[in-house]
């Protein structure tokens, strides 16, 4: 191309060197520079919004996977609670109605979940048979006194054709900061075919328990009577032979009182259920029955309760009872606890000789010898009732230290000071 044919093209289009458009070639250069950069951002906003559409779906499709989790695990759920043989419940105690009712409960006691929920409070204890209504009433109360919590009930209940059942009531009650009661939610069950059960066992355990205590009455009057004609044939005995026959029959019918008592005494484990025991007036009732007056006394158990059976007192009585007949050097006994993570150990000991080792776990044995009764083996049925565990864990030559482990749900302390409870 000629230069002047470059010089005409240029006139064409404004350029020319007698053209006024020339001046506006480099704004039109950097306006088109700056729209191409804007067109590259376009495209990477575009990719990004391609990502994030691609993310949208990647997570509506996670959630619509959930979804069907969540109404697959409701229909299990109300599955579940509508062939339950345990009604769940919510009571509002702010307005004195149920919140909700499991379908579960038509089947215990014939009202349907919308016609329970209909009932007020007072209407609901109203259908509670009249010698458990005001025990169950109590038992709520003083749960909610002492600040909310777990309350476990058994009563008689109305059943909607008039039949009379035993309902097993399991719920935690939930109250604000002024201890004003607030909801508590449950479970309430049928419990009729076990109670009856029970009731069965326990007159048929009561007329054996009639039995035996005739039984050992016959025994004892018997063994008295033989020892009285065994006393008159002595006073009037002069045979020495004769005489030595005499005192081994006698020894032979008091070992057989010794043992029919040990079996009295066995036989009462477990025939009354277990009960909160106040650990210290427990222990001076025990101490009350023997002379310790030779021992100082170092007692820190103050506030602590035990669950145990009836029978604690005499677990103690038998743990004292061992330290005077074998810890006769013995000058002190230490009554202390110290609580654990999940357990609480109660501490009996005494600064006398001690237990040798090969005897540790022997003197809980039924076929270890004692001189008296069941002994130490006694007192580890008892305490095993309530899933107390006793074990003996002092030095030997330091004194004995026999040590009562407590599981959690076993022994609470009662409100007030008592920082020096033990180690």
């Amino acid at each position: 191309m000629t230069d002047n044919s470059e010089d005409e093209r240029k006139k064409i289009i404004g350029l020319g060197s007698t053209s006024h458009r020339k001046s506006y070639y480099p704004e039109l250069l950097e306006q088109i520079t700056e729209l191409k950069q804007k067109n590259e951002e376009l495209q990477a906003i575009n990719q990004e919004l391609i990502a994030t559409e691609e993310e949208l779906h990647r997570n509506y499709r996670a959630l619509e996977s959930r979804e069907q989790e969540l109404l697959e695990s409701q229909a299990q759920f109300k599955n579940v609670l509508e062939n339950s043989i345990v009604a769940l419940y919510k009571q509002n105690y702010q307005t004195g109605t149920y919140e909700y009712v499991s379908p579960a409960i038509t089947a215990i006691n014939g009202y349907t979940p919308e016609e329970t929920m209909k009932f007020s409070f007072d209407a609901f204890y109203a259908m509670i048979h009249p010698d458990d209504r005001l025990q169950v009433i109590e038992q709520i109360r003083t749960v909610i006194m002492k600040g909310g919590g777990t309350c476990l009930l058994e009563y008689r209940y109305i059943h909607k054709n008039g039949q009379e059942l035993w309902l097993k009531d399991i719920s935690r009650i939930v109250v604000d900061e002024s201890g004003n009661p607030l909801y508590s939610i449950g479970s309430i069950q049928d419990n009729t075919e076990l109670k009856t059960i029970e009731i069965i066992a326990k007159k048929a355990q009561d007329k054996l328990a009639y039995l035996n205590n005739v039984t050992f009455q016959a025994i004892t009057n018997t063994n008295f009577a033989l020892i009285g004609f065994i006393q008159l044939i002595s006073e009037g005995n002069e045979d020495d032979n004769l005489g030595s026959y005499i005192t081994t029959v006698e020894e032979l019918i008091r070992k057989s009182d010794t043992i029919l008592q040990s079996v009295k005494e066995y036989q009462q484990i477990g025939t009354q259920p277990p009960k909160w025991h106040d650990v210290s007036l427990t222990m001076l009732i025990a101490l009350s029955h023997l002379n310790l007056s030779h021992l100082t006394r170092t007692m820190t158990v103050e506030n602590l309760e035990c669950y145990a059976d009836p029978l604690l007192e005499h677990v103690f009585y038998i743990i004292f009872e061992n330290i005077i007949d074998h810890s006769m050097q013995a000058t002190h006994l230490s009554l202390t606890y110290q609580e654990y993570s999940e357990t609480l150990s109660l501490f009996i000991e005494d600064n006398g000789k001690g237990v040798p080792e090969d005897k540790k776990i022997l003197i809980f044995e039924k076929t270890y010898h004692r001189n008296k009764g069941m002994g130490l083996f006694l007192a580890r049925e008892i305490l095993s009732i309530t899933g107390i565990f006793i074990r003996e864990c002092g030095e030997p030559g330091k004194g004995a230290r026999f040590e009562l482990v407590i599981p959690a749900a076993g022994y609470r302390i009662k409100a007030g000071e008592n920082p020096d409870h033990g180690e």
